[in-house]
């Protein structure tokens, strides 16, 4: 059995002291190898010294010993060489190029450096990244980011590496790492045939005002992209004209002024109004349309959302309470939580506050009851809210169904909107306030979503997604319309240097002569015929094309209509152009809310001086980089 365990890797790090025990070689602890099971050896390693790689070379380990206490300067090959020879490692090489194998052990330089550094020094370094930690105020999950985790690789085998200044890093490298991946950015969005652009405007703590802009588009290999073309500081009054001349600019910097497939935002009067003096086309944000209506519909059960709201503000003011409603979800088994408080300008909080509460229910009226008698409403009202969440369930999934950004979204408008009029339709209630609720739903999503299906956006991405097609109209007339919409559409469009003609059978046929002087009256005969056949193939094979795709059979609801489009590009060629139009148009405007989230934790309390063009290329580089 020990032979067993020793052929690990973890034992170049632990030395066996009794059947069942085992001595760490850095910090002396003695461990238990009960079982011949090693995972507390494994353990121990990634708690204590996470640092030291466990696997090591095998035909290092056998000299480990010898080279603990000599080999101290890892950054100097001389060293390293006069180490080796202490321990008669020599590397003899013959005429033929070939290492004789006369030594008594073959190793390299590599096989030096990869030997686990000594505990002193390892414990040395953990001190000082937990003192960095809590001195300059970082996360303590700093350690599990990737790109700290490469730093100290790449450190690690630069041993002569020395800091930069904070000017330098701030002035020089920011500066010209923007600019190289600005110009990458440009030159992957300009290869682009179309762009659906998002944006929205934010107001940062140290009160500058912030405008963003996203594009998304199809790249040649049909898939879904997105990029951050600036979150700029915008000090002019937020006019409909200063709005669309700044995105204006930004278009024209990009290169995508005529590549323009949409713009999504949310509701805000001045942002439409910019949209429609650029000439660009609109999409409301589906998912801040949601929220709209579920806040309206919360109305009628607004004396429960303040006493919901009230309990919440209570446990998070009182320490005391909050240690109490703790130990009641210990005792009914129960993983401690915290209650959420909905905010108002953030989607879904409402609902996943009363969750939260509804969840908590128990631990909550046994806490109130012994601190806050007076906090507590009856019964009825914890009923209701329990009939209340199935509700607003479906609009809470879809928010987070539609706010993805590297997949098709619009298409799915349509699908989402039927199955929301159907869920609240088959629900009945006999309580007249969950009644109330479910008849300002209905009236709100048939008022702001009723003529979706007309909307040639709509209903064209709808049409283009093999998931959907036929599937996400309610009705046959709006279906019939939408196709006869597309029709006209694809008929218009020509492919590039394609000669239709060469595409029948007969270009397969020979001429019945060879004769190039032809009487001159059959020149005016080909020109007019070719005129002629071109308009009328192109017409017919748009036709041809569109029926022959809706007649393809669905794919499933899980799979990636781009990738069947990059399958069959080449067999549907006109829509294909169209596809690359409409279906990178995104449903939300949800990513420039993330990208404000990110801003905000940039422009932290400790950076309210950084400069606005500073924070213009952070941002810029933590979304595109």
């Amino acid at each position: 059995m020990a032979e067993k365990r020793k052929s690990s890797a973890i034992w170049a790090h632990f030395e066996e002291i009794a059947t069942e025990k085992a001595k760490c070689k850095y910090c002396k602890n003695i461990l238990s190898i009960a079982s011949g099971s090693i995972g507390n050896l494994s353990r121990h390693m990634k708690r204590k010294h996470p640092l030291i790689p466990i696997k090591v070379e095998r035909q290092t380990q056998s000299i480990i010993h010898d080279l603990e206490s000599n080999i101290i300067d890892q950054q100097q090959s001389t060293n390293i060489a006069k180490t080796a020879s202490s321990v008669d490692i020599v590397d003899i090489t013959n005429n033929s190029g070939s290492i004789a194998s006369n030594a008594r052990t073959q190793s390299n330089i590599t096989q030096f450096l990869q030997k686990p550094p000594p505990a002193r020094k390892v414990e040395k370094i953990d001190l000082q990244l937990l003192k960095m930690i809590v001195k300059g105020h970082h996360a303590f999950r700093l350690v599990e980011e990737p790109e700290f985790k490469i730093l100290l690789e790449l450190v690690s085998r630069c041993p002569n590496y020395t800091l930069p200044s904070r000017k330098k890093v701030s002035n020089v490298l920011l500066l010209s790492t923007y600019n190289d991946v600005l110009d990458d950015v440009k030159i992957q969005i300009q290869s682009a045939s179309a762009v659906c652009l998002t944006t929205d405007g934010w107001t940062s703590r140290s009160h500058c005002s912030y405008l963003a802009v996203t594009a998304h588009y199809i790249n040649n290999n049909t898939e879904m992209r997105a990029h951050l073309l600036s979150c700029v500081e915008f000090n002019e009054r937020h006019t409909a004209e200063n709005l669309a001349a700044c995105i204006k600019e930004l278009c024209i910097e990009f290169g995508i002024l005529n590549k323009v497939s949409a713009v999504v935002t949310d509701n805000a009067s001045n942002i439409v109004a910019a949209i429609r003096a650029g000439n660009w086309r609109w999409v409301g944000c589906f998912a801040h349309s949601l929220n709209l209506v579920v806040q309206n519909s919360l109305h009628p059960i607004d004396s429960i959302l303040k006493k919901v709201r009230k309990i919440v503000t209570f446990f998070h003011k009182s320490s005391n309470a909050l240690k109490k409603l703790y130990e009641n979800q210990r005792q009914g088994t129960q993983t401690p939580l915290k209650l959420k408080h909905d905010v108002e300008t953030r989607w879904n909080s409402t609902y996943e506050m009363l969750q939260r509460i509804f969840n908590l229910k128990d631990a909550v009226i046994t806490t109130l009851s012994l601190i806050r008698p007076d906090l507590l409403f009856p019964l009825e009202e914890w009923d209701l809210i329990e009939e209340i969440l199935p509700i607003l369930k479906p609009f809470y999934q879809m928010t987070m169904d539609i706010s993805a950004e590297k997949s098709v979204t619009l298409s799915k408008v349509l699908v989402l909107c039927n199955i929301l009029e159907q869920t609240i339709s088959k629900i009945t209630s006999t309580n007249s306030i969950i009644s109330n609720m479910l008849t300002i739903l209905r009236n709100d999503l048939n008022t702001r979503f009723g003529s979706y299906e007309r909307n040639y956006l709509y209903a064209e991405s709808a049409l283009l997604d093999p998931r959907f097609k036929r599937r996400a109209f309610k009705s046959e007339g709006s279906y019939d319309f939408a196709v006869q919409q597309l029709r006209e559409r694809i008929i218009r469009i020509r492919l590039p240097d394609v000669d239709i003609n060469n595409n029948s059978e007969s270009a397969k046929l020979s001429p019945q002569n060879d004769d190039l002087d032809e009487p001159d009256y059959w020149k005016f005969f080909d020109e007019q015929y070719k005129n002629n056949t071109k308009t009328e193939n192109n017409t017919a094979a748009a036709i041809k094309e569109l029926d022959k795709y809706l007649k393809e059979d669905y794919i499933g609801r899980k799979l990636d209509p781009l990738k069947w489009w990059n399958l069959m590009k080449n067999v549907y060629p006109r829509l294909y152009i169209h596809v690359l139009k409409r279906l990178c148009i995104t449903a939300t405007s949800v990513p420039c809310e993330r990208i404000f989230s990110a801003t905000g934790q940039i422009i932290s309390e400790r950076r309210t001086h950084l400069k606005p063009s500073k924070v213009e290329k952070v941002v810029f580089l933590h979304n595109n980089m």
